[in-house]
């Protein structure tokens, strides 16, 4: 099939350009993994095997890369989930029941201003002084 293919996109130079943004959306716009794939269509010398091995290769970079990105991923929401539970009780310890408003702005907040407002808990005198942005 793939020396077919590169019969096929020795003319096609239309069909060419679909493929290549097909490896580059296949290969998630890795560039380097596109360039190399579209190289070995062009070499006349290209061989099937190359293509092949080359494919299985391409397939476990993506695949580590993907995982890698989904660990880091899962980690940062983990991190973001027990700032928000941990900023929740300690303002209910506090100040009391929390409001629907105040719930909703800690979970919409990012890591970096949980944190902030974590800091802040410790001196504040109101629940408004929480949220102020100095720490």
């Amino acid at each position: 099939m793939l020396v077919r293919l590169k019969e096929i996109l020795a003319h096609e130079h239309e069909l060419r350009e679909d493929i290549r943004k097909w490896a580059l959306a296949a290969t998630g716009n890795c560039s380097s993994i596109a360039a190399e794939l579209l190289h070995e269509f062009a070499k006349p010398e290209g061989t099937v095997m190359n293509l092949e091995e080359k494919f299985e290769r391409w397939g476990k970079e993506l695949s580590e890369q993907s995982r890698q990105e989904g660990r880091q991923e899962g980690l940062q929401e983990g991190r973001q989930e027990t700032l928000q539970r941990a900023m929740q009780r300690l303002l209910a310890k506090r100040f009391g029941a929390l409001k629907p408003v105040t719930l909703k702005r800690i979970q919409s907040s990012t890591p970096e201003q949980l944190e902030i407002w974590l800091d802040n808990i410790v001196d504040a005198k109101t629940l408004d002084q929480v949220f102020r942005q100095v720490h």
